[in-house]
């Protein structure tokens, strides 16, 4: 049965939180954060310009800059404090409430964080092959689907 604040089932989550372990561990969770969000403004070059530091650097400088590698640290642990809470949703709420309230006075919209769920999709399936499954992707395109719902009432409420 899915939760009915986030919708997601007890497979659901179990779906995710594997999916998390290959990608979230200490060991490799920095560069993961960097490959996301090389991923990202592969797909949409527009985005890396939200970023004054990043302007105009090639996507090969970014692979080695510390901002990117810092601000993609701070993605992944937001991430993991998702992951985390899927089965405590008023914190997962919490959270989010916390990125959008980050994000929304650098005009970071909605609208950016449904092409970085976009981009992570392509991220996961291309870094983890075969274990990025068709139920791993729907699973997780449905906490993005809550996170992105939080965030535009957010949006909403600071326009």
């Amino acid at each position: 049965m899915a939760d009915p604040v986030t919708g997601l089932t007890q497979r659901d989550r179990e779906v995710i939180a594997n999916t998390w372990e290959e990608i979230g561990n200490k060991k490799v969770i920095k560069d993961y954060g960097v490959d996301l969000f090389i991923a990202l403004f592969k797909a949409f070059p527009y985005m890396q310009d939200y970023f004054a530091q990043f302007k105009g650097q090639t996507l090969e400088d970014l692979k080695t800059s510390r901002g990117l590698r810092n601000h993609a640290s701070g993605t992944m642990h937001a991430l993991k404090g998702y992951v985390e809470n899927l089965d405590d949703p008023d914190t997962l709420v919490k959270l989010v409430t916390r990125t959008a309230n980050i994000h929304l006075p650098k005009g970071i919209k909605t609208v950016e964080m449904d092409k970085l769920a976009f981009a992570f999709d392509a991220f996961m399936k291309e870094n983890l092959g075969e274990k990025w499954t068709e139920e791993a992707s729907a699973a997780w395109a449905q906490l993005l689907k809550v996170h992105n719902a939080v965030y535009k009432q957010e949006e909403n409420l600071n326009e």
